[in-house]
């Protein structure tokens, strides 16, 4: 039996988004990478300090 596959609106969806690697560097100077959808949203929620566990 075939597993069901994606459909392609699922697949070009997640294709067309973009994603962003970044750097930030910390305060004891060690660079902390990662990758979002929406770098801004990401680096405010770093800000606030609610983003990695890293911080």
């Amino acid at each position: 039996m075939n597993a069901p596959s994606e459909s392609p609106v699922d697949t070009a969806i997640a294709v067309s988004k973009p994603w962003f690697v970044y750097l930030v560097r910390a305060a004891n100077g060690s660079l902390y990478c990662g990758i979002s959808d929406d770098p801004v949203r990401r680096f405010a929620k770093h800000q606030s300090g609610k983003g990695a566990r890293f911080f």
